[in-house]
This record gives C-alpha cells, structure tokens and sequence, in this order.
C-alpha cells in the first residue's frame, strides 16, 4: 500500500493507525488530514523517538498492510465484470481446452 491509497481511505485507516500506534489521539488523527509528514511527527511526539524511527515504522506497517491485502479489505468489491462474467476485481481465468478419453 502506497501513501495514496492510505490517504483516499483516511478515515476508515484511523481505527488501524490507532491500533499500531495506541498513544495517538482521535484528535491527532482527525487534524492529520492524511498528511504522512504530520503523522510522523505525532508518532515521533507521543513516543519519543527520532524521526528517521517514526518514519521506518510507518514504511514497515504500511508495506505489511500490503503484504496483508489491507487496502482490499476496505474497498467495497465492484459490479463490473468481464466478458466471461467475472468480477473485474479478479483476473480472468484461462479455460484449457476439454481433453476427452477415447
């Protein structure tokens, strides 16, 4: 998950960001307005820790989302569909040819 993605999902990652980081306030993350700079600022504030450590637990947390599937899991699933009927949200699957036994 990249900070874009986070960003347009701000208000349903609070509950997460607050979950990885206890000591921010619902203030703290309303008056963020998804800016990663100020976020990293409020986790270096309310822990006490260098910069540079803000910013490498965030990176982490944000590339374990990915690894998670975090992002799907907040996107509502889409109508649309392909040719052969599936949901766009998954690739098509191939059809093998139909081998019969003589």
């Amino acid at each position: 998950m990249n900070w874009d993605q986070l960003s347009g999902e701000w208000k349903q990652m609070q509950a997460q960001v607050k979950s990885k980081w206890a000591k921010l306030t619902d203030d703290d993350l309303q008056n963020l307005n998804a800016k990663k700079d100020m976020l990293i600022g409020k986790i270096q504030a309310r822990y006490g820790i260098l910069k540079d450590e803000a910013e490498r637990q965030l990176d982490e947390w944000m590339t374990s989302l990915s690894l998670k599937g975090g992002h799907d899991e907040l996107v509502e699933k889409s109508d649309k569909k392909h040719a052969d009927g599936q949901s766009v949200d998954q690739p098509p699957q191939r059809r093998l040819p139909c081998m019969r036994r003589r």
